[in-house]
């Protein structure tokens, strides 16, 4: 078989949909050992402890103070102090992602994006500054963009915290796009890769939610047993995720419409 037969076979292979079974099998495996309770840190925050109590560490304490105080031009000036007066900082590259998350506050986004480009490979900062590119992309209305951005996060460093975060945000693009086959491979991944994370629930109310309205995979059936499998789980404090999830009241009327609709008694 010649390169050009491989490359349309592998093509073929990407664009086929999951089948039932591995749906199934997906949403009925009992997860991982929850990390409970578990901490989440956001793109920049600031705790590393090296440092801690030097000039430089209390401007970037102060910057951070007036972001969240949403004192955004005194935020700047603290961590352009920092960055300006301490080129040496181990602080500098948090500086600069909380500059990019002022900058998207005030709508700067190609400032933002300059701005999380210095952040440098090696940087302990950069698989939170490639988040973050994404978020500025799909805020600037780019989502292949975004989704490319958020697809190395969970492809390069799939330990990180926000790396569950970033899948569930590819699959919402991804539906966005009305691309349901690429987002559901994108759930199925998410929830074998990260079914002790708080994110799960997210997965199953998309999952469900692809399954009983997208046109070319519609499944009521098996939609309906993903929001059960969601309800069940959300009354048992076991499951964490989904017992305490936002979401337990919307998938609770998506199971009642998708019974008075297609199971009326």
């Amino acid at each position: 078989m010649n390169l050009i037969h491989i490359l349309v076979a592998c093509s073929l292979m990407v664009a086929q949909p999951a089948n039932k079974e591995a749906i199934l099998e997906t949403i009925l495996s009992e997860p991982k050992a929850a990390k409970i309770p578990m901490q989440y840190k956001t793109e920049g925050d600031a705790t590393q402890n090296k440092g801690a109590g030097t000039p430089d560490d209390v401007l970037l304490k102060q910057g951070i103070e007036f972001y969240n105080a949403e004192f955004y031009e005194r935020a700047l000036q603290a961590l352009e102090s920092l960055q300006e007066n301490y080129p040496q900082s181990p602080f500098k590259d948090q500086a600069s992602l909380w500059k990019a998350k002022i900058l998207v506050q005030q709508q700067k986004y190609a400032d933002a994006l300059q701005e999380l480009s210095t952040i440098p490979q090696q940087s302990g900062e950069y698989p939170a500054a490639l988040f973050m590119t994404g978020r500025v992309n799909q805020a600037m209305g780019k989502p292949l963009d975004a989704i490319e951005y958020y697809s190395k996060v969970a492809g390069l460093y799939p330990d990180q915290d926000f790396s569950d975060d970033a899948l569930i945000l590819v699959a919402q693009l991804y539906i966005s796009q009305k691309k349901g086959n690429a987002a559901l491979r994108v759930l199925l991944k998410d929830i074998k890769q990260y079914s002790d994370r708080e994110t799960v629930d997210d997965a199953y109310y998309w999952l469900g939610k692809i399954l009983s309205t997208d046109p070319h995979l519609k499944d009521v059936e098996l939609a309906r047993k993903v929001y059960t499998i969601f309800l069940k789980r959300a009354s048992d404090p076991a499951y964490n995720a989904f017992y305490s999830s936002p979401l337990k009241d919307r998938v609770a009327d998506e199971l009642k419409r998708l019974d008075a609709t297609y199971f009326p008694e």
